[in-house]
């Protein structure tokens, strides 16, 4: 059943904004679900796209359809009235049914509570499967998040074999603009007690090239920005969530801003001696989990920001014994209620101010889009000595640079 092209209006009108403000350059096929006004049925129209605009029976207007969530864009005759911020924002049409938000869960942080199940998918991207199965939930505003355990269900990875290019790849595949981490961490300042929150600035890679970490890793070369490698404006307006949870929960935790987290290959814990250096690198925090994630997310061009607990002192303290597993639960499980508070405090802001952002907020609109594009000047030129399987491989992250041009 195709959609009928009645009530088309001004070719003007058509012309002033369209749901979608991208045509790729190359050839492509895209499926619309099409809501028929006064039918029950769905219509499925395809439309054929070049770089001279569409082909095909696309010559509806938007307020006579429903573009469905997967859908990459709309015809440049179709007709869009929602604000200009919202079309910029996610030009393929966003609706409730969509996963914006990405949680990805460390230790202590297993699933999320008083959230409404909604399905639980388990994609398989070039680089595997992801460390769980990702639950998707709805929060009670209606907006959905995915949620992914880190080191499996039942904490089964240790984190030098956590498939995070998959973890990134699969939460980017669900439609995700932006991921929001939790991870246990040790500190390496008096002033960040056990049970404090940190929201860090800075990065310490003390990996040893066990992980992987790029979706880079043949004949196509990039080299990312990683100056500053948390989003900066996700991470200001998470600050302002938190300290207000913390405030409304009353046990007077503190959040701590600004630090720079040591990332370390592990599992085993540091030296006192590794740790003491640390502290005079300008470490303040220390754990396993931070990288490669942060490096992909931003490869993958998507919003990363670390929410860490504080559990441990680590071992810089001549007059304690060493940080164990079962100091670091201890206070997992000590603060277990206000983490789960903070957690379900930021979500629920968040998933408000995409709302908001949806009516045409700048605030929240800037905060998804903010690492969109962040790839561009990253990438070397094309060769023809690059593996086409490597740039289609690459297309599943990056489809904006890759997509339709790979044999």
């Amino acid at each position: 059943m195709k959609a009928p092209a009645n009530g088309r209006g001004s070719r003007a009108s058509r012309r002033k904004k369209h749901a979608w403000d991208r045509v790729e350059e190359t050839q492509k096929q895209f499926l619309f679900q099409v809501e028929v006004p006064g039918e029950s049925t769905v219509a499925e129209v395809d439309v054929q796209t070049s770089s001279s605009g569409p082909a095909g029976p696309a010559q509806v207007p938007v307020a006579d359809l429903a573009i469905s969530p997967n859908c990459l864009g709309a015809a440049d005759d179709v007709v869009d009235d929602r604000p200009e911020p919202y079309m910029k924002w996610y030009p393929d049409a966003p609706n409730s049914d969509q996963v914006l938000v990405g949680v990805i869960g460390g230790s202590g942080l297993y699933h999320l509570d008083n959230l409404e199940f909604v399905k639980t998918v388990n994609p398989e991207t070039p680089w595997g499967f992801p460390s769980s199965p990702i639950t998707i939930s709805r929060l009670p505003s209606g907006t959905r998040i995915a949620f992914l355990a880190r080191h499996g269900v039942g904490h089964t990875i240790n984190p030098s074999a956590v498939p995070s290019r998959a973890n990134i790849a699969a939460l980017k595949s669900l439609g995700v603009k932006v991921i929001i981490a939790f991870s246990a961490v040790g500190s390496l300042r008096e002033e960040i007690a056990p049970g404090a929150f940190c929201l860090p600035s800075q990065i310490i890679d003390r990996t040893k090239g066990v992980r992987v970490p790029t979706f880079f890793t043949g004949s196509v070369v990039s080299h990312a920005s990683f100056a500053d490698p948390f989003s900066k404006k996700l991470s200001a307006w998470l600050e302002g969530s938190i300290r207000r949870a913390l405030e409304k929960e009353g046990r007077a935790v503190a959040l701590h801003t600004g630090k720079t987290i040591v990332c370390m290959e592990g599992p085993q814990f540091s030296t006192r001696a590794e740790s003491i250096m640390y502290r005079q690198w300008g470490g303040d925090l220390i754990n396993m989990s931070v990288l490669p994630e942060a490096k992909l997310a931003r490869e993958a061009e998507l919003g990363y920001a670390l929410i860490a607990t504080a559990t441990d002192y680590d071992s810089w303290r001549p007059a304690e014994a060493g940080v164990t597993a079962a100091d670091v639960f201890k206070t997992l499980r000590a603060n277990a209620e206000t983490s789960r508070f903070v957690a379900a405090t930021v979500l629920e802001d968040l998933a408000q101010s995409v709302s908001n952002a949806k009516e045409g907020g700048e605030d929240m609109l800037s905060i998804l889009t903010e690492e969109e594009g962040s790839m561009q000047f990253s990438l070397m030129p094309r060769s023809h000595k690059q593996d086409p399987a490597e740039r289609k491989q690459l297309a599943y992250v990056l489809s904006k640079y890759f997509s339709g041009d790979e044999a």
